[in-house]
């Protein structure tokens, strides 16, 4: 029982709560007081649930409340027997409005000193007018307006109104009370300045000191004084309201006057008369000029009779008699009213005038009859209710449900149902501080967004086609502009941009999807050409094209696609037999556009001969002074020849002579045979054996031939000639000791057996022991095999094995073996085995892929979207990455450094260093033995052929007749194109290229090749420091498979090192299969092997750079990450499998390096 009386009060008091007056109990008294003197207290009823009147909810139209407060009212009197004064509501402290209907007014009410908010007071109908303005009215009151209904007499001194600075307003309820007078005089002395002044006044009155922005006289006749008064006029606007019907003339005389202001807004209301001839106003600062009601016979022969001046902008003549249309001709007019009228005719084109800016034009309720066509698109035209007919242009169609009205009341054939909006053609255009969106079917208001979104609004300058933004420093930037009305959104570039093309693909119907970027929307503007074939446009936007060729397009290769759009172009090749073409561009179309070059399918340009180079073909070519001989070219990026291998000199003229063999003399001297290449040239030729002249008894290209002096053991051997020396170890053949047997290419040793001589074997020295120098190898469906090296010239039961199958020998000589060999894949051995000699050549036969069957082509597949495959599996970036394998960013920070005493090259980026050095050349015998390692610690610079940025190194080899030349380019203004075993690729700025040269090395046995050693190795060059960096990060090992491509990756410190090694060599004059691998490696540095062939003369061409990590930070602060390096291998070799990965990574954390050690190790135990 208690719970449910506890309950119930409860309820009570929340009840109670819910229902409390918003008013305070004196507002609440003070409004049921003022609504009862004035009679009206049957219209506020209480209301039953709450219990009281309910003025802040109910009534909102009547009363108004805010934050529990009155503030405005607008009550009817209906107790005539009361008076109201200001103590009828000055309780309501907060009042700001105070609107009384029929009242009866204290005659002193408007003479108190009123709360600073009571600013607005409006009586209508009321009586006693006259009471309440036979004073001053108080300051304090701005805004005061009286609508009369009853016969008045009043004289109104301006001066009692002077502090209205919002509005005075004193007009009768509809027309002039009879018997009222109602005057006004101007006895100011100083400036009144109002919003709005509004007068039914009898008199003209002096307009000096009245400074309202509207002045409005409401009059029953024109003024028969004229109107000079209007000379002192310091307002505005002024509306002059003619409210009978007679017809009176123009009052031409305000031609005449001289005003003070600088522009009016002039309105007249009522008809006027035919005039004689023009009326000339082009004198007077007339803004607007209104003619509203103009009459039947206001006009000259049916056409407007005004001249206006040059500073007119809005024209208003409505319900006249024009029947001639109203001439535009260099109107500088934004608005212009004709609306009914009696214009009975088609409606003309707007094209036939000289319209000089925007403008807005209501022909609403007249008589025009035809179509309206496609030049109204550029005017705001409302042209409601008349007897047009035909289709709407689609500037309109486009928009007509929100211009509907405008247009409403005419017999159009296309708006139920409405066509699709398909014709919105916008553009952007940035010049002089200003963006420009224009083009067709833009709209009349600027009802779009833009993301990213522009500080300022975009402002209409031409209906249909142009709106600008003013903004400062605007940057090349691609906006989504969505065109609200319509819900489409178009991707436009605010600065002109080339175009880019991706992808282009062929329908069978010779129809082309071309993707990219940068297009247009505009169809006409584009121009498209496949070869000699136009294309013609079916659809555009910024994203794709799709066009047909006007013929079928012939199958072939390669053929150029030209986009033009306007001023701008692409060009690209493409390969017509592809349904699909991945599009690789070239820098700036290759200028294709004035002839300099053409974009290969490959992305590299192909310049005009002769004419220009560089990647872009943008540089004019520097001829060569001479012709180049000897299969020289013209190098035109820098004017001199580029000699082949074998010649050197301006024009290519002095040959390179190179011995191969030599057939020495017994120790006792006589005849030498030297063979080699000498070339056609021999001057100041001259042969030296030991520290004595070998005498030339005849030489040609191939051979030279002398006579030695008496000489023992092994001396040097040199061959001079055009100012060239080249050197080879010689030594003397013993006295032959009679033998039981003969020697053929050996001496008989004293128990009488053969003592074969270098490269050969058997027991009377007559089996040659062969090699191969480099391979051609087929594909993977097989074919023919090409073997270069030395057979000799007997090829007793001559086989060769690749892998486990049999090559069937087709032809084979001295030099060349050339087979067949069936379908295989991935690396093979090769088997030579003839007389009786077996040779093998390890892991040197590389099946080439072909293109279809490649799933990985590059490093990394190019990092996914960082960049595109080339089809030399070289990686080519998109902007703003980089790298073997795009997975890292350009820095500006990264140097290069040449140590000319060591030979070792540098590459610097902040505090790490990346070290590069070619540390030594190891002889390997067939079972992968070292027999001999050459340390390479002893470059001697060459400065005779340096230069800033190209540092040659020489160093001859110990014990042996080898010289080693090591060429090392800092790659150092900007990128740079080269091209190695018929590879091209592009080294990038702040990078090292080097080239090496091994000539006439001596192999202890023919079987036996080299291995080159290149170290990496990294540091830092404050190491406390940066072990507290937060650019540290966890490390990754990855692996990929390719063709053509090995490269070791280094990360530390958030900067990563690439050292690039093209899978080819150049043996002998020709490129041949190159391996490579590490060797071994520490935390701070790898080594890695290059695998030579069997070799002569070897040439070796990497190149390593230094980039940022995706994740550099370069903002980031010391913060005790630990540090780390990644060593990172790739060999990525033909037969496709994921390639052969060693990692070794260092952490401070001892465990984690522990098992990434322990990986290694079973790594190589696997091996």
């Amino acid at each position: 029982m208690k719970n449910i009386i506890f309950s119930i009060f409860v309820f009570i008091f929340i009840s109670f709560s819910c229902a409390q007056n918003p008013l305070d109990t004196n507002q609440y008294e003070c409004a049921r007081n003022l609504i009862t003197v004035l009679g009206t207290s049957h219209s506020f009823p209480i209301d039953s649930t709450l219990g009281y009147i309910d003025f802040c909810n109910k009534y909102t139209n009547i009363i108004t409340c805010t934050n529990n407060d009155i503030t405005f009212f607008k009550l009817n009197q209906f107790n005539k027997s009361h008076t109201i004064t200001f103590e009828d509501f000055s309780c309501l402290k907060n009042l700001t409005q105070a609107w009384f209907i029929g009242c009866i007014a204290d005659k002193g009410l408007l003479l108190n000193t009123f709360p600073s908010k009571l600013t607005f007071f409006n009586f209508e109908k009321c009586i006693g007018v006259e009471s309440l303005l036979s004073n001053p009215i108080s300051p304090t009151i701005e805004m005061l307006n009286i609508v009369v209904n009853t016969t008045i007499n009043l004289n109104l001194p301006l001066s009692y109104i002077k502090d209205t600075s919002i509005g005075f307003y004193l007009t009768y309820q509809n027309n002039k009370t009879p018997g009222s007078v109602f005057t006004v005089e101007n006895d100011l002395t100083s400036q009144y300045k109002t919003s709005s002044l509004t007068l039914h006044c009898d008199n003209l009155f002096s307009l000096k000191y009245i400074s309202a922005s509207q002045l409005t006289f409401k009059q029953l006749t024109h003024p028969v004084e004229g109107y000079s008064f209007l000379s002192t006029l310091e307002s505005t606007y002024l509306f002059y309201n003619q409210e009978d019907t007679t017809e009176i003339p123009f009052p031409n005389s305000i031609a005449q006057i001289t005003f003070k202001v600088s522009f009016i807004d002039l309105s007249f209301t009522g008809g006027f008369s035919k005039p004689n001839s023009i009326i000339d106003l082009s004198n007077l600062p007339i803004t607007v000029l209104r003619i509203t009601t103009a009459g039947l016979n206001f006009n000259l022969n049916g056409d407007y009779p005004i001249k206006y001046s040059m500073s007119t902008l809005q024209v208003s003549f409505s319900k006249g008699n024009l029947t001639e249309f109203f001439n535009f001709n260099d109107t500088y007019l934004d608005s212009i009213n004709l609306s009914n009228n009696k214009y009975s005719m088609d409606l003309p084109s707007i094209d036939i005038y000289k319209i000089v800016k925007k403008v807005a034009v209501n022909l609403d309720s007249n008589k025009f009859t035809g179509t309206i066509d496609k030049s109204w698109c550029s005017v705001d035209l409302s042209i409601s209710n008349n007897l047009l007919t035909g289709e709407l242009p689609s500037c309109f169609t486009c928009f007509y449900n929100y211009r509907k009205t405008y247009l409403a009341g005419n017999g159009f054939t296309n708006i139920s149902p409405l066509p699709p909006c398909t014709t919105v053609i916008p553009n952007l255009k940035y010049e002089k501080n200003e963006l420009s969106l224009y083009g067709q079917d833009l709209g009349f208001d600027s009802s779009f967004s833009v993301v990213p979104s522009i500080t300022g609004s975009f402002v209409l300058k031409n209906y249909s086609s142009l709106f600008v933004l003013q903004v400062s420093n605007l940057k090349p930037t691609v906006y989504n502009i969505t065109f609200t009305k319509l819900s489409k959104t178009f991707t436009l570039s605010s600065h002109p941009i080339n175009p880019k093309v991706n992808k282009v693909s062929i329908n069978s119907n010779n129809q082309l999807v071309i993707d990219g970027s940068y297009f247009t929307y505009n169809e006409s503007s584009v121009s498209i050409s496949v070869g000699s074939i136009s294309c013609i446009v079916e659809s555009v936007s910024f994203y794709q094209i799709v066009c047909t060729t006007s013929s079928t397009i012939q199958a072939s290769n390669n053929s150029i696609l030209v986009i033009s759009i306007n001023d701008l172009f692409v060009q690209v090749s493409i390969n017509e037999n592809l349904l699909e073409n991945n599009v690789l561009m070239c820098p700036d179309s290759c200028f294709y556009n004035r002839s300099q070059g053409v974009c290969e399918i490959n992305g590299i340009c192909q310049c005009k001969y002769s004419e220009w180079v560089g990647i872009d073909c943008n540089t004019p070519a520097i001829k060569c002074t001479n012709q180049c001989i000897n299969n020289g070219e013209c190098d035109f990026t820098k004017g001199i020849c580029k000699c082949p291998i074998n010649y050197i000199g301006d024009i290519c003229e002095i040959p390179i002579h190179e011995i191969i063999s030599v057939s020495a003399s017994f120790e006792s001297g006589g005849n030498v045979t030297i063979y080699g290449w000498f070339g056609l040239i021999h001057d100041n030729i001259n042969v030296s054996i030991g520290n004595q002249v070998c005498t030339i008894e005849s030489f040609n290209e191939t051979t030279i031939q002398c006579i030695s002096k008496a000489g023992s053991g092994q001396v040097e051997l040199v061959v001079e000639q055009n100012g060239l020396s080249v050197r080879i170890n010689y030594t003397f053949i013993k006295e032959i000791i009679p033998c039981s047997k003969t020697c053929l290419n050996g001496n008989c040793s004293p128990n009488e057996q053969c003592n074969c001589y270098y490269g050969w074997a058997g027991s009377n020295c007559s089996v040659f022991i062969h090699y191969i120098t480099s391979v051609s190898p087929s594909t993977i469906n097989g074919g023919q095999v090409v073997l270069e090296g030395s057979f000799g010239l007997v090829y007793e039961n001559l086989t060769v094995k690749i892998g486990n199958l049999e090559c069937n020998v087709d032809s084979v000589n001295q030099s060349t073996i050339v087979c067949n060999i069936g379908a295989g894949i991935g690396l093979k051995s090769i088997n030579v085995t003839q007389n009786g000699i077996v040779y093998i050549a390890k892991d040197k036969y590389h099946y080439i892929q072909l293109e279809t069957n490649q799933e990985i082509k590059c490093p990394n597949d190019c990092s996914g979207n960082n960049g595109i495959c080339l089809d030399n599996n070289i990686c080519s970036c998109n902007s703003g990455w980089s790298g073997l394998d795009c997975s890292a960013i350009i820095d500006e920070e990264t140097d290069t450094f040449v140590n000319s005493t060591d030979g070792s090259s540098t590459i610097i980026n902040r505090e790490t260093k990346f070290k590069i050095s070619v540390i030594s050349l190891n002889e390997i015998d067939f079972s992968g033995k070292i027999v001999e390692i050459h340390s390479l610690d002893q470059w001697v610079i060459d400065s005779s052929n340096a230069t800033d940025t190209i540092h040659t190194f020489n160093q001859k080899l110990n014990n042996n007749n080898a010289t080693i030349t090591y060429i090392i380019e800092e790659v150092k203004d900007k990128d740079k194109q080269f091209e190695f075993a018929g590879i091209s690729f592009i080294v990038n700025k702040g990078s090292i290229k080097i080239t090496i040269k091994i000539d006439n090395y001596q192999y202890k046995s023919q079987l036996n090749t080299l291995d080159l050693l290149i170290e990496s190795k990294v540091t830092d060059s404050n190491l406390q420091e940066r072990n507290n960096d937060c650019n540290s990060s966890p490390s990754e090992i990855s692996n990929q498979s390719n063709e053509d491509l090995y490269y070791i990756k280094i990360e530390k410190n958030s900067k990563v090192f690439f050292g690039r090694f093209i899978s080819k060599m150049i043996s002998n004059g020709r490129p041949t299969y190159l391996p490579s691998e590490i060797v071994s490696g520490t935390p701070d540095s790898s080594i890695i092997a290059l695998k030579l062939t069997h070799c002569d003369n070897c040439i070796i061409d990497p190149d390593f750079s230094v980039l940022l990590s995706s994740d550099f930070d370069k903002t980031c602060d010391k913060s005790g990450t630990p540090s780390y390096i990644i060593a990172l291998s790739v060999v990525l070799p033909v037969f496709g499998i994921c390639a052969i990965v060693v990692s070794i990574v260092y952490y401070r954390n001892h465990q984690k390096g522990k098992k990434l050690l322990n990986l290694v190790k079973k790594f190589s135990q696997a091996k």
